[in-house]
């Protein structure tokens, strides 16, 4: 990654002079009202993909196919945070995959079709916990969890939760699956939230449909961008969903939680860190937020007319950024970049503020807030920041830190540590 230390200095002193955050009161105000259709979290449709035997679990966790995504990045240590015998230990059972299709709302309240994975323990009980394991950050559509595929993302991180017993879902989130049409809402809250809790209830209706029976509990888990949508989900069903589900405990980890201060930190800093998201989320909150702007508002040349072409849903995350330039100037209008950090792009901000999710509430189920210590892809901060503000008096939260851990070497040990911690309810 490009000038990692860089950014995290520059993080730490934005995280250092934001007490303000605390108090502010977040509103969504791009969405209608959830409730205006009464088919939400119906069934559409459901496919079989494959079967995945216990073996197969093992090597696949152990070859880590993901990782040749990661081109520039040393991951000769991705195996020293964990051992074979502890991922042996969490291999219980062989898993049958599902796609699932099911009906939603989109952003505006108009209603929609979105898609995610099943991942189902074949034990001979055919009983256990409902866990919605949100995935990280994709760029090709192909990557979604309803393909069911291991080569990159997919459902790879769900192999374990779903092998050792869990009744394991993954929705692909809105933009990709069956709701490819759309742009995907990436780092904000309530359609992040509505597509999961829509998929919760089509789940446990799909469980009746193969005779499974699940238990009241609902574990919800993620990390990365699968991280923000934990704590986004845990906070819409305790806000709004209580009386039809109860979060039993959420395990979020390594998440851009505080949007707000990650963007500041980024348009800042004369590196242009993690382009291919930050582009992302430009162009996201330009469309659902409807603001409707020329990407010139935002990009120079050539990247004002490139940048759809490279989000395009058939181009790699690798692919993407090799496209981006080294320098924030290069890539970002100067004009946007100044109005960013001075007084200007009041609306834009305030639509990134009100997807903090640090702020506003204070979880009622227990939450264990999980990041490697050596973060440089949303570093340690930021999961402290969380954690700080929400670890309030009558809560359960708890920072658990993996120590020297980088993003991607967290994400086994971490899978490890939510299963045994699941496992004690």
């Amino acid at each position: 990654m490009k000038s990692q230390k860089s950014f995290i200095f520059k993080i730490l002193g934005v995280f250092f002079s934001i007490s303000f955050l605390f108090f502010f009161q977040p509103v969504f105000a791009a969405n209608q009202p959830y409730d205006r259709w009464s088919e939400r979290g119906r069934i559409i449709s459901w496919t079989h993909l494959k079967r995945i035997s216990k073996p197969q679990i093992y090597r696949s966790i152990m070859e880590m196919p993901w990782k040749d995504t990661y081109p520039n990045m040393d991951l000769s240590d991705l195996w020293d945070f964990f051992t074979p015998r502890e991922l042996r230990g969490a291999i219980d059972y062989k898993i049958d995959v599902y796609r699932l299709t099911y009906e939603t709302v989109d952003p505006h309240g108009n209603p929609t079709a979105a898609s995610g994975a099943v991942l189902v323990p074949k034990n001979h009980k055919k009983r256990g916990s409902l866990l919605s394991l949100q995935r990280g950050t994709i760029f090709l559509d192909n990557d979604a969890p309803s393909f069911g595929g291991l080569e990159n993302w997919g459902i790879w991180r769900a192999l374990l939760p779903a092998s050792s017993g869990f009744f394991t879902i993954m929705p692909d989130f809105f933009g990709y699956g069956a709701s490819k049409h759309m742009v995907h809402p990436y780092a904000m809250a309530d359609p992040t939230a509505i597509a999961a809790i829509d998929m919760i209830k089509a789940a446990r209706k799909f469980a009746e449909t193969i005779n499974w029976q699940l238990d009241d509990k609902l574990f919800l888990a993620g990390l990365s961008e699968g991280g923000y949508a934990t704590v986004a989900i845990h906070k819409e069903i305790e806000a709004n969903y209580s009386d039809t589900m109860q979060v039993t405990a959420s395990a979020p980890a390594g998440g851009p939680y505080v949007p707000s201060v990650i963007l500041g930190s980024i348009f800042t800093s004369e590196f242009a860190f993690a382009a291919n998201i930050v582009s992302h989320i430009l162009m996201s909150y330009n469309d659902t937020y409807r603001f409707d702007r020329p990407l010139a508002d935002f990009f120079n040349p050539p990247f004002d007319e490139t940048m759809w072409i490279l989000h395009n849903k058939a181009n790699s995350e690798d692919y993407i950024e090799s496209q981006m330039p080294l320098y924030t100037a290069e890539l970002y209008s100067p004009t946007f970049l100044a109005d960013f950090n001075g007084a200007g792009e009041v609306d834009l901000k305030q639509a990134i503020a009100e997807n903090d999710l640090h702020v506003g509430w204070a979880p009622i189920a227990p939450m264990r807030i999980y990041s490697g210590t050596e973060e440089t892809i949303v570093p340690y901060p930021i999961s402290e920041l969380l954690y700080f503000s929400l670890n309030q008096p009558g809560t359960d939260v708890a920072l658990v830190p993996v120590e020297g851990a980088d993003h991607l070497q967290s994400i086994v040990p971490i899978t490890l540590l939510t299963i045994d911690w699941f496992k004690q309810f």
